[in-house]
């Protein structure tokens, strides 16, 4: 129960880390007659909280969709990792 607890609370850690680190391309655009789409690269932080954004435009491509389950899947490697080194540190 306890490594459970612990592992939970590494992850919660390393994606809130993930979530503000800019890794995600999308295009977007100003809302204007013919926008014309520039690649960025955002968080998920910004990429989800511009959704609403007034004037602005973005298209998701299928690279973009492929970057998500691939940042949660790093995160929650890097949190088995930690939670793994620090079960047996704090068994020593």
């Amino acid at each position: 129960m306890k490594g459970c607890l612990r592992f939970i609370g590494v992850f919660v850690v390393v994606f809130v880390v993930l979530a503000c680190l800019p890794v995600i391309p999308v295009r977007t655009a100003p809302v204007v007659p013919r926008p014309i789409y520039r690649l960025k690269v955002v968080s998920l932080v910004s990429m989800f909280g511009g959704l609403f954004r007034v004037g602005s435009s973005q298209r998701w491509e299928w690279y973009t969709c492929a970057a998500i389950p691939i940042l949660l899947g790093i995160g929650l490697a890097i949190s088995l990792y930690i939670s793994k080194k620090w079960e047996g540190v704090s068994e020593n």
